[in-house]
């Protein structure tokens, strides 16, 4: 299995970490399936803002965050839906 990272620049594929894509002027077939499909594009960018440090774009996907678990829990420990929708985190 193969992994390439493409890099976006403005809503663009602009480059892409796979051998055909640094070997030829042309875009390589991943940077191509992402700019033709508009809803990878724009996951692939909201990913990259949250991975930034920055925070995604709320409620364009439809989805909800999950309760709260943590009653059963100890204190110290959170379930994991409060950590994952950034309610609370892990202590160290």
């Amino acid at each position: 299995m193969h992994e390439y990272r493409v890099r976006i620049q403005d809503g663009v594929p602009e480059s892409c970490s796979c051998p055909a894509d640094a070997s030829g002027d042309d875009p390589c077939k991943h940077r191509v399936a992402v700019a033709i499909r508009p809803r990878i594009l724009e996951l692939a960018v909201q990913m990259r803002v949250v991975t930034d440090g920055g925070s995604s774009l709320s409620g364009d996907d439809g989805t909800t965050d999950l309760p709260c678990e943590c009653e059963p829990l100890s204190e110290d420990l959170p379930c994991w839906n409060c950590v994952d929708a950034g309610r609370r985190d892990l202590s160290e």
